[in-house]
């Protein structure tokens, strides 16, 4: 029945785990201990969409792998589209272990198995993507008001010349932000 099916395609996955991940790696630029981690937490995470009774906690689970991948991929500054490469890879190797798995485990698979499998997984990966990249933005755009809030205090420095005095060197223009800096 399929609910077998399922739950056998879900433990296939799980012990195939070790073995995707080196090649998801070796397929990828990064080949960092950390990322082979994330990779196979990821991997382990997105194949609880075919375990029944791990359902409701997947795609929580599969979110927090992208989004902790997103959080450290934007801190190192690895472009984007190198990441959703990275998940394009990921896919691939999904979709071809589903295949073999059907083929030499549950050869009494349906097309409509196939199907069902495929479905899922697409839409995992696709809200696993999204989320990746909302937490890339995010991260993204917190590191850049840090650095402009940084550059804004170094616009304006005051030099101490005495215990009493001190200089404040004027370059460039002085717009309103900075004029309020410098009064402060």
């Amino acid at each position: 029945d399929m609910e077998n099916k399922h739950a056998a395609l879900y433990e296939y996955l799980v012990k195939q785990a070790d073995r995707i991940t080196d090649e998801w790696l070796s397929r990828t630029a990064s080949e960092k201990e950390k990322t082979a981690q994330q990779y196979k937490d990821f991997l382990l995470a997105v194949s609880r969409v075919f375990a029944k009774d791990e359902q409701a906690l997947c795609w929580d689970k599969a979110s927090g792998c992208a989004k902790e991948i997103a959080y450290d991929r934007a801190v190192s500054q690895i472009p984007v589209t190198e990441s959703i490469k990275g998940f394009k890879v990921c896919r691939e190797l999904l979709i071809d272990e589903i295949e073999h798995f059907s083929d030499k485990h549950a050869p009494d698979c349906s097309k409509k198995d196939f199907f069902i499998w495929n479905k899922q997984l697409h839409s995992m990966m696709d809200e696993v993507i999204e989320q990746f990249i909302l937490e890339y933005e995010h991260t993204t755009k917190r590191q850049l008001k840090a650095q402009t809030e940084m550059i804004r205090e170094l616009s304006a420095p005051v030099i101490p010349v005495s215990e009493h005095i001190g200089v404040l060197p004027l370059i460039g223009e002085i717009d309103t932000h900075r004029a309020t800096v410098i009064i402060e």
